[in-house]
């Protein structure tokens, strides 16, 4: 499916806020140091964080829009995007983690443990560029 230069342009400025978020999020881990970091520079990383993975929500759902498919949950949306082979299913699974955690970030859902979140972020990082470069690869030949 040709996109329009307009639509085209959309989604460079949501991977451009996307990149943005995910690169803060990335240095706002490597400053945090577990004696000396502030409640408040915890919640800046989480909130990177979290923005990082809303942005990932969002493409996913223009994606299947311009399929010319019905937007579901992002479970299903990112689904649709590794069947369109964009995504590994081990990137897809680590986006599947990230998900539950910007839930878990966003409702705070009876407390969240930071270190915790952290953690989970480190350990499925490595998906948000995979993410970043599959849609990049279909932008450009769309």
């Amino acid at each position: 499916m040709e996109l329009h230069e307009s639509r085209r342009q959309r989604y460079y400025e949501k991977l451009e806020n996307l990149d943005l978020n995910y690169s803060l999020a990335q240095k706002g881990l490597k400053n945090l140091s577990k004696e000396n970091s502030l409640k408040l520079e915890i919640y800046g990383v989480l909130h990177a964080i979290q923005l990082t993975i809303e942005r990932i929500t969002d493409i996913s759902a223009m994606f299947m829009k311009d399929q010319g498919k019905i937007v579901k949950n992002t479970y299903d949306n990112l689904n649709e995007i590794y069947l369109h082979g964009m995504l590994t299913n081990t990137s897809k699974n680590s986006l599947f983690n990230l998900v539950g955690l910007r839930n878990r970030i966003a409702h705070d859902y009876n407390g969240l443990d930071e270190d915790l979140a952290l953690n989970s972020f480190k350990e499925n990082i490595d998906s948000v560029s995979k993410f970043i470069n599959g849609v990049k690869k279909w932008i450009g030949k769309s």
